[in-house]
């Protein structure tokens, strides 16, 4: 699916089950609480754009997805722990561990 595609489709389902959201081409300047990443992307990884955007935003939750098997995230600098949605997923799995991991008591802490 590329990559304008899966914004659509995310923002969709985000929208409908109520969860508020802005993509990167939005201007919002609000509050950022979640960063959804896949791990593996081609001009750079998903651990170290969370580092990244760390930080920017100290307090930062951040959820990975992967369709890659438990041993090339973790290859990939995902620690065990980190807030992972195995693809493929539902909106329903989605919207879910999106709730999930912006209820969760830990704040995000590098390194990820």
């Amino acid at each position: 699916m590329h990559g304008g595609a899966v914004r659509v489709c995310g923002s969709a389902t985000l929208s409908h089950w109520g969860l508020p959201h802005q993509s990167p081409q939005d201007d919002s300047e609000g509050p950022i609480d979640l960063l959804v990443s896949d791990v593996v992307m081609p001009e750079v990884g998903g651990r170290e754009l969370a580092e990244g955007a760390l930080k920017l935003w100290p307090g930062l939750k951040v959820l990975f997805m992967s369709g890659y098997t438990q041993d090339v995230v973790l290859k990939e600098g995902v620690q065990k722990g980190s807030a992972f949605l195995q693809k493929p997923f539902t909106p329903a799995g989605l919207a879910q561990k999106v709730r999930e991991t912006l209820d969760s008591a830990a704040r995000s802490t590098a390194p990820l």
